[in-house]
Formats: structure tokens, sequence, C-alpha cells
């Protein structure tokens, strides 16, 4: 039984030249997100809080591509398992 993830990702940030650095990142930022998610087990998803972890570790890992503190909030606008 395959199950995935679908989820998008909303970065909201207080630099006016983050949307560029996002554009210049967005494989490394894919790819971050990717393994953040990738050691998550279906179990792990469905414990209460979890969005609010992954968001914490999605904001420190795209603040350390990006530049310190580029990332101040991340919204999950789909956070599916299917």
């Amino acid at each position: 039984d395959t199950r995935y993830l679908d989820a998008k990702i909303a970065i909201a940030g207080k630099k006016a030249v983050l949307k560029t650095k996002v554009e210049e990142s967005d494989p490394e930022l894919r790819d971050a997100a990717a393994s953040i998610l990738a050691i998550k087990t279906i179990s792990d998803l469905e414990k209460p809080g979890m969005r609010n972890i992954i968001r914490a570790e999605l904001i420190a890992a795209f603040n350390d591509i990006l530049g310190k503190e580029a990332v101040s909030d991340i919204y999950l606008t789909e956070f599916a398992v299917q």
C-alpha cells in the first residue's frame, strides 16, 4: 500500500529580496523540504502538533540556504497524506 504526502508551502519573510533568493535557490529549497519530509512516517505525520514541528524544521533549513532570518514563517497551504 503506497501512500504519499501532498504538501504546498508558502514562504514569508521581511526582506525585499526574499522572492528573488527563493527563485534562485528553488532546487536547494525543494531538496531540503523533500529531505525533511521523507524521513517522517505516516504515524509521525498524524501526530498532533507535527505540522508545527515540520514548519520549524523547514524554517531552519530554508534560513540555512537563504541566509539567517530570511524566512520568518512558513505556511503549509496544503498538507494531505493520501
